[in-house]
């Protein structure tokens, strides 16, 4: 997998995909096709191959993911579909999976310290430096020509703004080009994640929760995964109930996580009355 940068907006990611085929006769009528978050645009989006001889060097194919400066972020999750005919005549359906990076849907920027919507994960250890939980984000940004050191100043580890690509002023009323902050409290074990457009905290609040459970299981700390509550249902779940909100209100998404990460709770009220989330099963 490789990047580049188209002018200067958004980066355009490029899949490297190496398709074989192990049967006995060859594979006819394959046919690709790629379902892709609606924020980017994937050339191409399907594929059609007469037939692979089985058992030869794999064909290489690559896909072009576009950011579009239009849609704000909310997965990173790509899959590639693959049906054909078996050597046999039969139908045959398979797929891949995998996640675009995030630098493709944001830039670092300095971090605000207010915002109208926030999400608070609280844990009972110290908290771990941003600089550390996004060193693959910030390392392929410092390649990119960026001094990240020179953006995020000397409170990096503890403070980190991401800004989704966009071609229009920040201050537009629709989601791209949101503001999303995260900001830690080391001693409390506090992330806050906070912006002025509720839709953008999706896509970092899940990418944070999924750099935390592989630090920790680095760390070899015990995850029980079977017993994680997902951020994002939560927010998901916030975000349904947003539609009430006037935009003087400040809505709050608070999360707490045991150390063990045996357990998970989530409450979110609201300006006038608190409001309980119900627990997934």
């Amino acid at each position: 997998m490789y990047t580049g940068i188209s002018g200067n907006g958004p980066l355009k990611y490029t899949v490297r995909v190496y398709l074989s085929y192990s049967g006995d006769k060859p594979a006819s009528q394959i046919a690709l096709a790629v379902t892709s978050p609606d924020w980017v645009q994937a050339v191409p989006a399907k594929i059609s191959i007469e037939k692979i001889i089985p058992n030869t060097t794999p064909t290489l194919l690559k896909l072009t993911f576009y950011a579009l400066n239009n849609v704000i972020p909310t997965s990173l999750d790509v899959t590639l579909h693959a049906t054909y005919c078996s050597g046999t005549g039969d139908t045959r359906v398979t797929s891949l999976g995998f996640m675009l990076p995030l630098y493709l849907a944001c830039r670092i920027r300095p971090p605000s310290k207010n915002a109208q919507y926030k999400l608070t994960i609280d844990t009972d250890a110290a908290a771990m430096a941003l600089t550390d939980l996004f060193d693959d984000f910030l390392n392929v940004t410092q390649v990119m020509g960026v001094e990240v050191s020179e953006v995020l100043g000397k409170t990096g580890a503890n403070a980190m703004g991401l800004q989704f690509w966009t071609n229009k002023p920040l201050g537009e009323s629709d989601a791209t080009g949101a503001l999303v902050s995260i900001l830690v409290s080391k001693q409390a074990g506090r992330y806050r994640i906070q912006s002025d457009n509720l839709m953008a905290l999706y896509i970092v609040a899940d990418e944070l929760e999924k750099k935390l459970i592989v630090r920790l299981k680095e760390l070899n700390v015990a995850v029980d995964s079977n017993g994680i509550h997902s951020l994002t249902h939560s927010l998901t779940h916030l975000l349904t109930h947003s539609l009430t909100l006037t935009h003087s209100q400040e809505y709050i998404l608070r999360v707490k996580i045991r150390c063990m990460w045996t357990s998970y709770t989530a409450a979110y009220p609201s300006i006038t009355q608190p409001v309980k989330a119900s627990r997934r099963s």
